[in-house]
């Protein structure tokens, strides 16, 4: 009966090879250096959407002219220093519902990960923005 004992214990007492612990820490860090690099591409693209959410509860930009809505738009976005991440002249679009002018900013990031793999990343915003005017 003790060498029964015995051999319970050794079976339950089994850990983890070296080869089994080193994929986990593989695939633990492959998921850490993805969190890493994609958490300043999420914080600018928060930025790029408060800067649309307040440009559409702004009052002057009702009834502004498009190139107009356009500076308003890269100016509160140097303020927040996200300017290099959008391209205005190709990003920004300007689209209607009804009565209502809708801007839209749609834009990929690509942010490299190691040697020649990329992540990217794709955003499309829109915001209703008053009535229409003259552009």
């Amino acid at each position: 009966m003790g060498r029964n004992n015995m051999n319970m214990n050794h079976r339950f007492q089994r850990g983890m090879s070296i080869w089994s612990f080193s994929l986990i820490a593989l695939v633990g860090g492959f998921f850490v250096l993805v969190g890493v690099k994609m958490v300043p591409v999420y914080l600018t693209d928060m930025k790029i959407k408060s800067a649309l959410t307040s440009l559409a509860r702004d009052p002057v930009a009702q009834n502004a002219p498009k190139y107009e809505i356009k500076e308003m738009i890269r100016k509160r976005l140097e303020i927040d220093m996200a300017e290099r991440a959008v391209n205005l002249e190709q990003d920004l679009a300007f689209e209607r519902d009804g009565r209502a002018r809708v801007i839209r900013i749609a834009y990929e990031s690509v942010t490299p990960l190691f040697s020649n793999i990329s992540i990217l990343v794709q955003f499309d915003h829109k915001e209703k923005v008053g009535d229409f005017a003259g552009d």
